[in-house]
């Protein structure tokens, strides 16, 4: 038998173990995969995946975050990245974990699409029997990433992919019964327009206790939006017709908190008792969050801290 994974490459012309190692050797380089977590780079950092992450939460409650929870798990064998053992399969769909790669995505050799990713009708590399795309691949706009692990390339205010259009139906490739409404696993709607009152409040958000803020400088890139108005250096808030998908709240690589998270959902501090994940979050602090008083940004969209509401 062939061991594809040799780390002395391999039968099938590639010059190292597994197809995500050759890509590693690389972009790691570029932050996708630091050697301290801190990458700056819109799409999060596979270094969680290698990490557990134990820690106090306010009410004195012991936490513990597995590796393999912290997104989505790579079979990278030079890189020491392991596919996930407990979710076998994409939630919500069938693609087999164990197969789980970088060109599971990104079409390896290239395409016309936003990142490379495979649009309708194209199958996922290396993969057994193929795996088609259904829905075609999401419309957007980034920007040079430079190092991520410098801060180069950091995202900013001013400086951020510009989602425009279909980044959740292209999720639902493989995740597609996650968006199923008939399913006990969609927590929130998706590529449905937020309305007045929603894109309002985003709009005033600043931070926790500030409901003052205005339209023009209210994009937060870390609560985007899908938005025909958006370039990459586009600081405006929301519209009515402005969308919400599933990188709103989550990181496409990985990220310090459970399931790919922006931020952890599970805590109402953005920034209590986790001393290893705070540095983080600390490009945007003053951009204008205040993380030493800053509670979840579900409060974004949806403000229910105590005087943050419009009018307050």
């Amino acid at each position: 038998m062939i061991d594809v994974d040799s780390l002395s490459g391999n039968p099938n012309l590639l010059a190292d173990a597994a197809p995500s190692d050759i890509c590693l050797d690389c972009h790691s380089r570029y932050g996708q995969l630091s050697s301290n977590g801190q990458t700056l780079t819109p799409g999060g950092d596979f270094f969680w995946t290698t990490r557990d992450v134990a820690f106090t939460d306010a009410s004195g409650t012991q936490q513990r975050i597995d590796g393999r929870e912290h997104g989505h798990n790579l079979h990278s064998p030079g890189h020491g990245l392991t596919a996930d053992d407990v979710l076998t399969v994409a939630p919500g769909g069938t693609f087999d974990s164990s197969r789980l790669g970088c060109h599971s995505c990104h079409d390896p050799h290239g395409n016309a699409n936003f990142r490379f990713l495979y649009g309708a009708g194209e199958t996922a590399s290396d993969y057994p029997g193929g795996y088609t795309f259904a829905f075609p691949a999401p419309i957007a706009e980034g920007y040079p990433l430079g190092s991520g692990q410098s801060g180069m390339g950091a995202e900013t205010t001013g400086q951020h992919t510009a989602y425009i259009s279909g980044m959740s139906d292209w999720c639902a490739n493989c995740h597609e019964g996650i968006h199923s409404k008939m399913s006990s696993a969609m927590l929130h709607p998706v590529d449905e327009s937020i309305g007045s009152e929603i894109s309002g409040s985003y709009n005033a958000y600043l931070t926790t206790g500030e409901m003052n803020g205005d339209w023009a400088t209210a994009y937060l890139p870390l609560v985007p939006f899908e938005d025909a108005g958006n370039t990459t250096h586009s600081t405006t808030g929301t519209t009515s017709t402005s969308k919400v998908m599933c990188l709103t709240c989550h990181r496409a690589h990985a990220s310090p908190y459970p399931d790919a998270g922006r931020w952890d959902f599970g805590q109402t501090w953005l920034k209590e008792s986790q001393p290893s994940r705070e540095p983080y979050l600390a490009q945007y602090d003053g951009n204008p969050l205040n993380l030493l008083n800053q509670r979840s940004l579900c409060n974004k969209c949806h403000p229910h801290d105590l005087d943050d509401r419009p009018g307050n």
